[in-house]
């Protein structure tokens, strides 16, 4: 697993396969995990948010079109804050 740089083997088509979600997976989870644990301070926060990431983020179309435009590896680290204020954005509004 490469994770120290933004280039990657990984060519994701328009239409992702599961094939392409484990690639981008095994090639970048572990940095993933790694900015989800530091976003939540906590193991299984971090592991709900790695999950919801790549059930949600890394299938779509707008993750695709930005991993084109920035790299699947800052794609990824995108998706990762965004589902992170998402899900910090609706715990506020259920504690309001």
């Amino acid at each position: 697993m490469n994770t120290d740089s933004d280039t990657s083997s990984i060519v994701l088509v328009s239409t992702p396969s599961a094939i392409d979600v484990l690639s981008v997976y095994d090639e970048f989870g572990q940095v993933a995990f790694s900015l989800a644990f530091r976003l939540t301070g906590n193991r299984l926060s971090a592991e709900n948010l790695i999950e919801a990431v790549f059930l949600k983020s890394v299938s779509s179309a707008s993750f695709i079109r930005s991993s084109e435009r920035h790299g699947v590896r800052a794609a990824l680290m995108m998706a990762v804050l965004g589902e992170h204020r998402r899900s910090r954005n609706a715990d506020a509004l259920i504690c309001a």
